[in-house]
């Protein structure tokens, strides 16, 4: 059986059914992955509360396919973040930022990097703007996407232009 084991930030949940979900995160090793959790729905669950959007985990996964998450172990879940609920549209944003621009199969240390520091920082209660600002400069830069101002706005704009798709999540700008 084909076990890994790595560190995670968790970008997306979907629930599957009752009781399973698929998640999307993305590593330093791995770039985007895959995986679902069985049984995570469940009030009995022992990885309910641990896999949560946003959390850096380490995670152990089995199977090829699909992996199984069968053991997490959190190692920062973001409180701030989790309890202050005008910091989760800058959290999406850049989630979802992540999920569009990380390739499966494709490790990306700096991408996953930019990521944690984003939200190491938010959760600290830096100006989520600015930070906000930050990190999509350097996301555009990595990507070879040139601005003129750094304003937001045009941030914003030039990576969709990039990427060919609207930002669902800047409702914020």
């Amino acid at each position: 059986m084909h076990t890994n084991s790595f560190e995670v930030i968790i970008l997306k949940r979907q629930p599957i059914f009752e009781v399973d979900a698929l998640f999307t995160a993305v590593s330093k090793e791995r770039g985007k992955v895959f995986f679902k959790a069985v049984g995570v729905n469940k009030s009995k669950s022992k990885l309910s509360g641990k896999l949560q959007v946003p959390s850096r985990l380490q995670v152990r996964l089995t199977g090829k396919e699909l992996p199984i998450v069968t053991e997490v172990e959190e190692m920062d879940v973001f409180p701030h973040i989790r309890l202050d609920h005008t910091l989760m549209p800058f959290t999406h944003f850049a989630l979802e930022i992540v999920l569009r621009t990380s390739m499966e199969q494709d490790p990306n240390d700096d991408l996953y990097s930019l990521l944690y520091n984003f939200l190491a920082r938010l959760n600290d209660r830096e100006d989520p703007l600015l930070l906000t600002e930050q990190f999509l400069s350097h996301v555009n830069k990595s990507l070879g996407v040139h601005s003129t101002s750094g304003a937001l706005q045009e941030l914003v704009s030039n990576l969709e232009a990039f990427l060919d798709r609207n930002i669902k999540s800047k409702g914020f700008v």
